[in-house]
């Protein structure tokens, strides 16, 4: 074998590794996307009901947090 058939050889490998990088990154940023978007709505909600407060508009809840509630039963 040549020394051209060679680097050409691991020129082959090295782009097929790097367009399988790129394909499998793309899948990943579209997949963590989705997961976000169904977890966002739930972050919010748990913030909420734990610190007494709206993460949004910082408004102050006037009812018992579901996390002072869950301890007065605990208790």
């Amino acid at each position: 074998m040549s020394a051209e058939v060679i680097i050409i050889g691991w020129l082959a490998v090295c782009f097929v590794g790097l367009f399988a990088y790129s394909i499998g990154r793309r899948m990943g940023h579209k997949e963590g996307r989705s997961a976000a978007l169904c977890e966002a709505p739930l972050r919010l909600r748990m913030d909420a009901l734990e610190k007494g407060n709206c993460p949004i508009c910082n408004s102050v809840s006037t009812h018992a947090t579901w996390y002072n509630e869950r301890e007065e039963v605990i208790r």
